[in-house]
């Protein structure tokens, strides 16, 4: 099960919010998670929104019996102003959502966007386009076995964890439909070496 939250001030403002998603675990028990979220908007009354939020995520508590509920909000979005601690939460030590990411500006030009990075990313870009490098859209998002083979190479090597195979493929299977998200897959030589799921 899935929920949609959203929060709104008198005058119908956007203050906060939240996807819940209903997370099986053995014996019949269930935990709730936000992704990204709760989503909480710059205000000096951020404090009172979060238990706004909090307040009426009881209302699934009460129906669905998790035994715990996880979030993955922005770090950003409360750093310095206040700890989500005082709410009962507490930091654990491992990730679902990707620890760091990077806001690209597509207004820009390809050659602006080169110009942003690194030599180094730089000269391994056109040393591929030199050697026969190609990125593809892959339409058939039943494809998206290459892109879980590819994951789970760079998790074994890297030492991380994926989500499993159906994850991504019920992501490809939800969203491509809506045209909302889109594989892409580098090769050379027709063999893959690379993949990345685009959502939108």
């Amino acid at each position: 099960k899935v929920w949609r939250l959203a929060l709104f001030s008198n005058t119908k403002k956007l203050l906060a919010a939240a996807t819940v998603i209903k997370m099986p675990l053995p014996q019949g028990k269930c935990y709730f998670y936000c992704p990204r979220g709760p989503v909480v908007g710059q205000s000096p009354q951020a404090v009172k929104i979060w238990q706004l939020v909090l307040d009426k995520l009881q209302d699934f508590v009460l129906l669905e019996k998790p035994i715990f509920l996880r979030i993955d909000p922005p770090v950003a979005d409360f750093a310095g102003r206040f700890n989500l601690e005082q709410f009962g939460f507490g930091k654990l030590a491992w990730e679902i959502q990707p620890r760091t990411t990077l806001l690209v500006d597509l207004d820009k030009t390809v050659q602006q966007l080169l110009h942003q990075m690194k030599p180094k990313t730089r000269y391994n870009i056109n040393l591929a386009q030199r050697k026969g490098v190609t990125v593809e859209q892959v339409g058939d998002f039943l494809k998206i076995k290459i892109f879980c083979e590819l994951m789970e190479e760079t998790t074994n090597r890297d030492e991380f964890s994926a989500h499993p195979y159906m994850y991504y493929f019920n992501l490809m299977d939800i969203l491509g439909r809506q045209q909302s998200a889109e594989l892409f897959v580098a090769w050379y030589q027709r063999r893959p070496l690379a993949a990345a799921i685009v959502s939108y």
